[in-house]
């Protein structure tokens, strides 16, 4: 039976004579082992739903054999044992697949062979959902499957596609000849949500019902193609349009229905010809990229709306200055500008308005003459300075509320934050300029929810050289200082909304002189784990430790001990954290502790070594807290009757 129905198909190549001078209908090793390895690849898609047939090096799909397996109705053959390598041998199976075996047949994979065209039968049976064929020879594709919904026919010589079913919603046709793109079978009822088009060297256009039809589009591939123009209207209706990729064409212009497409996150025009952009769609654009089209000159003025928009790639274009809907008070939060290769001769100050947000700008290959090529080059946080004080000095402010330098109160060597209005990094631009932090000792900031960082690396450090002490009670902080001063001695971030662990490196920069660390209640994203636990072995001079609510399990002793701290600690806090027990460890290690603050957590017992840290026994421990705990060993008399009477009680139980 499968020598017969091998005989139809070019793939298989059965030889007519005997192996050894055996007998008659042998077939040859080569062409049994490449029968055999198709007949195993069609048995095992019985129990995994998907006929499997790629990097076979077929010419032609086995239609017969593939549409059996797809009906149930492909015969596994039992072979009988002889002594001549027979063809039954060669598709022989120990058993035909149980009932309970088998799944339904939803998938076809022929990607990496050499076949030319693809059997309707196949294409429009019932249970097909998914066809991969790329990196084949198919000159076309004659229909689809009424259920398919994922189409994968790229690297392929296709010139036509046929219209979409409603059930496809992706198509990869990329690196094919198609001359135009299929539109749908019902006008608006495709649900084709992922189209690839890319890399058609004789696509020139795009039919003009195209957005209409496909109204659910997320995303749109048609980069490297030979596109000359985008109807008018393409983008009316693509409301869902996410993302669009048409770079490398031939377009002179975009549509104005572009700024209609309202859900449009990303696009990329880049290596085009184009002249004009009319408008953009504002309301969630993150990024633009339209490098390499040097006639153009400008953005519309509507980008200076797009509050999402952080990344702008404008390189080798014809910009003569910065884009001014980029300058505006109000304009977008713009992370990364380039505009490198471009005629700009001059330096916008009012890109200090960006200081908040921006961390890259590129002006290489500019005639840039106003700003030093050692700024241009050097950090961002000078050439940022640089421009605020400019606008300082060019129109009495930032342009976007009081100076920096106007709203700190500075007291001796005090300087009080509190009151900064401009965003965060504009006053440290500001403030850099100015020289407000030359010969500051101490930076503070309570109760302003508008300081969400602390930009320290924005100032030459040559201004805070001197900075001993850092308190920020209250704010609005969210990030971990970027840097800290050299010589610090006092770090106190409490009620902040911090995000991230910053324990380990502030203690690999300052953990040497660090005397006093406070951390109470900075963050419900922050946990005392043990990277930060392991980060005090770093703070050999530790003095006083605050961790309230940071989710700590166990008091640091060994780490305090390692760094050597455990002679020096006096004050440790970790109330209102998840401690069960205090090891007898503490009162053996930390011998100069004064005040121990355990409120609040599940401590049920304490150890009677705990007495030896008395004051009249030799210690230094004058205040114990331990409020908010399951104590139920101990009578309550005892715990109210204060510190040095608790310590005797656990003293006498040794």
């Amino acid at each position: 039976m499968m020598k017969a129905a091998a005989a139809k198909n070019p793939n298989f190549d059965f030889g007519g004579g005997d192996r050894g001078g055996g007998g008659g209908g042998g077939i040859t090793r080569d062409a049994a082992d490449s029968s055999l390895s198709l007949h195993r690849r069609l048995r095992q898609s019985a129990s995994t739903g998907t006929i499997r047939l790629c990097g076979l090096n077929l010419t032609v799909l086995p239609a017969d054999d593939v549409l059996a397996v797809m009906m149930g109705e492909y015969k596994y053959d039992d072979a009988d044992t002889t002594s001549t390598y027979t063809s039954s041998q060669a598709f022989s199976s120990s058993s035909s697949p149980k009932w309970w075996e088998t799944n339904q047949i939803t998938k076809v994979d022929i990607s990496n062979n050499q076949i030319t065209n693809l059997p309707p039968d196949v294409l429009q049976h019932e249970t097909l959902e998914v066809l991969c064929a790329h990196t084949n020879k198919l000159v076309g594709v004659s229909c689809w499957g009424e259920n398919m919904r994922d189409v994968d026919v790229t690297l392929n010589e296709i010139e036509v596609l046929p219209p979409l079913t409603s059930t496809i919603a992706r198509l990869k046709a990329s690196q094919n000849r198609l001359e135009e793109l299929p539109l749908s079978q019902h006008n608006g009822g495709s649900a084709l949500a992922d189209l690839d088009a890319s890399d058609n060297k004789t696509l020139k256009n795009v039919p003009d019902a195209f957005g209409e039809h496909f109204r659910f589009l997320v995303r749109l591939r048609l980069a490297d193609c030979a596109l000359e123009r985008l109807p008018e209207e393409m983008f009316a209706h693509m409301q869902r349009l996410d993302d669009l990729d048409i770079a490398g064409n031939i377009l002179q212009a975009l549509p104005k229905s572009l700024g209609k497409a309202s859900a449009m996150r990303r696009i990329d025009a880049s290596r085009n010809r184009i002249v004009d952009v009319p408008t953009l769609p504002t309301k969630q654009l993150a990024e633009i990229v339209l490098a390499n089209n040097r006639p153009l000159a400008h953005l519309p003025s509507c980008v200076a709306e797009a509050r999402a928009l952080r990344t702008v790639v404008a390189s080798r274009c014809g910009f003569t200055a910065f884009p001014p809907p980029l300058l505006v008070p109000d304009g977008p939060p713009i992370a990364t500008l380039d505009l490198a290769d471009n005629d700009i001769a001059t330096v916008a100050p009012e890109m200090a308005r960006r200081a908040d947000t921006l961390r890259a700008l590129c002006l290489q290959g500019n005639p840039i003459r106003s700003v030093r090529q050692a700024l241009l080059n050097g950090p961002m946080s000078k050439l940022m300075a640089h421009l605020v004080a400019q606008m300082a000095d060019g129109d009495n402010g930032m342009g976007i509320g009081e100076p920096f330098h106007a709203s700190a109160q500075r007291s001796g060597g005090m300087l009080d934050i509190s009151a900064a209005t401009v965003p965060t990094q504009a006053w440290a631009m500001d403030a850099a300029a100015r020289g407000v932090f030359t010969g500051v000792q101490k930076i503070q900031a309570a109760n302003a929810p508008q300081i969400d960082e602390l930009p320290l690396a924005a100032i030459p450090s040559d201004d805070w050289e001197s900075v001993v002490s850092i308190v920020v009670k209250s704010c609005g902080l969210r990030a971990w200082p970027d840097c800290t001063p050299p010589i610090l001695e006092e770090l106190c971030l409490e009620q902040c909304q911090l995000v991230g662990n910053g324990i380990p490196r502030i203690a690999e920069e300052i953990g040497a002189t660090l005397r006093i660390l406070r951390l109470n209640h900075c963050g419900k994203h922050v946990v005392f784990d043990d990277d930060a636990e392991a980060a005090l072995e770093q703070m050999p001079n530790l003095e006083e430790l605050a961790l309230q609510g940071l989710g700590v399990r166990r008091i640091p002793t060994r780490n305090v001990v390692a760094s050597g701290a455990a002679t020096r600690l006096r004050v440790l806090d970790v109330s209102n954290n998840r401690i069960a027990e205090i090891s007898p460890e503490v009162a053996h290690s930390m011998c100069a502790l004064e005040e121990l603050n355990c409120s609040n957590n599940d401590i049920g017992d304490l150890p009677p070594e705990l007495g030896l840290m008395a004051v009249d026994a030799n210690g230094r421990l004058s205040t114990l807290m331990l409020d908010g705990n399951p104590l139920r060993k101990i009578r309550r008399g005892v715990l109210e009757a204060g510190t040095p009477r608790l310590l005797a009680y656990l003293r006498e139980k040794l």
